[in-house]
């Protein structure tokens, strides 16, 4: 084989199939990528992706040791003009394969395989082709913070092309503690599980333009190159049925999520405890508090938050919501450019629904037991008693 290119144009594109090459493998072939006219192609026979590159000349095929290749390549000056040619050395068996990497002032030999066994997906004659809408990669980054790394249900480990309950395309994920659903018109019949695994290869290529897929396949279609996949060959939960449907007179809390990602870190930086949040409608009062199994005790009210709704403290079924500190967090930094968010469930207890106003991105929070409501409840009183308004205003 004969090529001859530049070792900007080769190194970007070795990049881009680096997340399909393993380091460690029993399959010596899988530690190579594949070089043929004018495309390099590495898989992990999860998923292949093939980059498509520029070069002055091309002839034949080769499987070079990745990692070899890319630490020579990707150390040279941009411009450098690279060439690779087959270089076999000799009788001995163990050198029956090679090429040799040259430029100006250098020269190195590589091992290689040989190239008919490199493994290839195979196609697929049932398929379907759907053209995709801008914004593939941000819908996916929408939904990342709720994918499980659970390995007994392994159907949750992935993002699932779904609909919601208004027949709308939407992207979801869950953890089963947690739920985010993005408005996304993929095109895709049925329901199809995208592994996670996949999904960091995907946010290092450029934006896919369409997608062929079956049952079990996807093929991205990107320019200058595509990536194919094995999807996940499970049945992903009916999560509609645990988003609450919002109504007028539940309670419900309006905030800023930025104010309030500051104040639950001050309460429960660095820790996996829950937070309660406790709130009046009549004194327009949310606070966060904590109480820790040392006996920390911190409360804070959260400024310029509306609260509509709230049960006052002397009703049969006073309100106190204990949510996971880290799945808030996660949840403000998905919100983290909105000037306000709703946070509203049909009582305590209940599947608690998270979104922003005119947002395609909705999530769905699971409560924790209560860790102190008579603490939360106090911090009510103390922040909405007069005494303590005056003492904040002076």
């Amino acid at each position: 084989m004969l090529i001859e290119t530049t070792a900007d144009v080769f190194g970007l594109a070795l990049a881009k199939v680096k997340p399909a090459v393993e380091r460690r493998n029993t399959i010596p072939i899988l530690s190579t990528v594949l070089i043929t006219n004018g495309v390099v192609t590495a898989t992990n026979l999860d998923m292949q992706v093939c980059i498509s590159f520029p070069a002055k000349s091309m002839t034949g095929a080769a499987a070079v040791p990745f990692f070899q290749l890319y630490r020579i390549v990707s150390n040279l000056p941009p411009e450098t003009e690279i060439r690779i040619e087959d270089a076999n050395r000799g009788e001995d068996k163990s050198f029956k394969h090679g090429v040799r990497l040259s430029f100006d002032g250098g020269s190195y030999w590589l091992p290689s395989q040989d190239p008919d066994e490199f493994p290839v997906f195979k196609t697929y004659s049932d398929t379907k082709r759907v053209v995709l809408p801008d914004g593939f990669k941000k819908a996916l980054e929408k939904v990342l913070p709720a994918i499980s790394t659970e390995e007994t249900r392994y159907y949750l480990n992935g993002v699932c092309f779904s609909k919601n309950k208004d027949d709308e395309q939407v992207l979801v994920t869950t953890d089963g503690h947690r739920l985010i659903a993005h408005k996304y018109d993929h095109g895709i019949e049925g329901q199809k599980i995208l592994p996670r695994m996949m999904i960091p290869a995907i946010m290092g290529l450029p934006e896919p333009t369409a997608i062929t897929y079956s049952d079990l396949h996807f093929d991205l279609e990107f320019p200058g190159g595509s990536m194919s996949m094995k999807l996940i060959d499970g049945v992903f939960p009916d999560w509609g049925r645990v988003v609450p449907e919002i109504k007028g007179d539940q309670p419900k809390l309006t905030l800023n999520p930025q104010t309030f990602t500051r104040v639950i870190k001050r309460i429960a930086e660095n820790t996996r405890l829950g937070v309660c949040l406790a709130a009046s409608s009549a004194d327009q009062t949310l606070t966060v508090s904590q109480v820790t199994a040392d006996g920390d005790e911190g409360m804070e009210r959260v400024p310029d938050a509306a609260v509509e709704n709230w049960p006052s403290s002397d009703s049969d079924t006073p309100q106190v919501w204990s949510f996971n500190a880290n799945y808030l967090l996660d949840l403000c930094r998905l919100y983290r450019l909105e000037d306000e968010i709703v946070i509203t469930a049909q009582g305590k207890g209940q599947p608690t629904h998270v979104f922003p106003l005119e947002s395609k991105t909705s999530s769905v929070l699971m409560p924790m037991r209560e860790m102190d409501a008579g603490f939360a409840e106090r911090s009510v009183s103390f922040f909405a008693h007069p005494q303590a308004q005056n003492r904040r205003a002076a």
